[in-house]
């Protein structure tokens, strides 16, 4: 499976899994298959998101602003054109660990922009780790030695996981906040989920190149959050989405009906 982290041993499907900051000379090969005809807005058209409905629970009482991606992904600097839909306090503060777990399996990805070393360097080292030991030692228990497949054969490589159990809701929550904001009409409330975890050194495959051609990029916070996205025409409600953060880890959302 060439379009995922490829770990040939200690490898579970049960999790997502990084190379933790550790630089290989080679990638492995990104392919990704999406079946239909896809379309898009253009990028930069942004459809408003009305505050009269959380967009996960559809509730209408204490109704807050909810980032998407979470804020705490973004340096105080990088703040700007950020993403917020209308979401009720409980459903926005149900994810606040989550939110914090994603920052430190995020940025622990060896390949991170310089602003992806920082956060982990300030926020998850400096502030995160001191503030929560007991998450230090949970992920600490999820840094391994595994395999990885390039192209000059298997190459030992240390490993950060995480269960995906933990984190597919993260994602699905994501896309629900960018169907609200660039699709308002599409009821995100009756579609399924598909998340695939892409190669982290997989950004500049010609495979990956050829399919940005045909989805339409946006990106927030100077780079910190870029993706890409497309619906089906012939299939109302089925789309894709690939996710990049710190130009390293990347993931793809596939939803339909």
């Amino acid at each position: 499976m060439n379009n995922i982290m490829t770990v040939l041993k200690g490898y579970s499907p049960n999790y997502y899994y990084f190379q933790f900051h550790l630089v290989i000379r080679d990638a492995s090969q990104l392919v990704v298959i999406i079946c239909g005809t896809l379309h898009a807005r253009r990028k930069g058209m942004l459809m408003k998101c009305e505050d009269t409905a959380c967009y996960l629970c559809k509730g209408t009482e204490n109704l807050t602003r909810d980032h998407i991606p979470p804020l705490n992904l973004f340096p105080k600097e990088s703040r700007k054109n950020l993403i917020t839909v209308p979401c009720c306090k409980e459903c926005n503060e149900a994810f606040s660990k989550v939110d914090e777990q994603f920052r430190v399996f995020i940025t622990a990805a060896a390949n991170v922009s310089p602003t992806g070393t920082r956060m982990w360097r300030e926020k998850v080292v400096g502030s995160t780790f001191q503030r929560s030991p007991a998450l230090e030692r949970q992920m600490g228990k999820d840094v391994f030695r595994g395999e990885m497949q390039t192209a000059d054969g298997p190459v030992a490589v240390p490993l950060i996981a995480i269960d995906k159990s933990v984190l597919n809701p993260f994602f699905i929550r994501i896309t629900k906040g960018l169907l609200a904001t660039f699709y308002p009409a599409v009821d995100n409330g009756n579609l399924v989920f598909h998340i695939q975890q892409l190669n982290q050194f997989g950004g500049q495959h010609p495979t990956f190149q050829t399919l940005k051609k045909i989805l339409v990029e946006d990106e927030r916070g100077n780079g910190v959050f870029r993706f890409w996205r497309g619906t089906a025409i012939d299939k109302p409600g089925a789309g894709v989405w690939i996710y990049q953060f710190y130009d390293a880890g990347m993931f793809m959302v596939k939803h339909e009906p």
